[in-house]
């Protein structure tokens, strides 16, 4: 029997503590453990309380958008997003980019590999391209969506989310472009203290990286790039090798077609 689906979508004014509370659980329970330079023990589990994920992933008078994934009654992932204005040149060339970034992105262990995070930044480009309903009640919508993580996973379902169906090789080059040109103004502009503070890494050829400081293991990680070259049978486009305490930066555009 096929399993029974909830997708939804809140407002940063919406999200109350007990969805703040769920949120941080799944998170502590499922995202990733400690590596060797991490703020706890290796091999123990990242957690993070609900206070504390308020501060970080959707902080207090930010644009921010919450969307939860609910597989037969259980909490099987969620996607936190922000949005800011850049001080740099639209896709269009009208003017400053309208950015939403991911800020954080969990899938429950035993849903993954099942389109749920793909699906989930579906609903968010979906919001975020509505142009309503931030923090004072109305937005634009954003021309670019952006993400930092050590998850390969979770980049190429931000690319298949916002760069729509189709082989994605052909279109990485251009995306990486972009994040090598776009990529310093966006983050110096993020209200997001983690964003923020990310040291940019890549030159004028290779993909781009952030420092973060963020020492997450990265055996998964690893694990998904062999999957991932083993299917695809070539190279994972943002490269193959993630230093400990950085994570793949990645900003996608979105068409202008799809704005309308």
């Amino acid at each position: 029997m096929a399993a029974t689906q909830l997708f939804q979508a809140f407002y940063s004014r919406e999200v109350s503590d007990d969805m703040l509370a769920e949120a941080a659980r799944l998170f502590s329970e499922h995202y990733g453990v400690w590596g060797e330079g991490g703020f706890g023990k290796p091999g123990r589990r990242v957690r993070m309380s609900a206070t504390r994920l308020r501060d970080q992933v959707l902080p207090a008078g930010v644009d921010g958008t919450l969307v939860t994934a609910t597989l037969d009654g259980v909490y099987a992932g969620h996607v936190f997003g922000c949005r800011w204005t850049a001080a740099c040149g639209s896709d269009d060339g009208t003017g400053p980019l309208r950015v939403c970034w991911v800020t954080q992105l969990v899938v429950h262990r035993d849903y993954r590999e099942r389109g749920l995070a793909t699906y989930m930044l579906r609903v968010l480009r979906g919001q975020c391209g509505s142009g309503s309903g931030d923090v004072d009640g109305a937005t634009s919508a954003v021309d670019v969506f952006g993400i930092l993580s050590s998850q390969p996973a979770a980049c190429l379902a931000l690319a298949r989310a916002v760069g729509g169906p189709g082989d994605l090789a052909p279109r990485f080059p251009s995306y990486v472009r972009f994040t090598r040109d776009a990529a310093k103004a966006v983050l110096a502009a993020s209200p997001v203290p983690y964003v923020r503070s990310a040291k940019i890494i890549g030159g004028a050829v290779a993909p781009v990286t952030a420092d973060t400081k963020f020492f997450v293991d990265h055996a998964e990680p690893r694990a998904a790039l062999a999957r991932f070259q083993a299917q695809r049978g070539h190279p994972f486009p943002l490269g193959d090798h993630l230093p400990a305490g950085h994570e793949f930066l990645l900003l996608v555009p979105l068409k202008k077609k799809d704005q309308e």
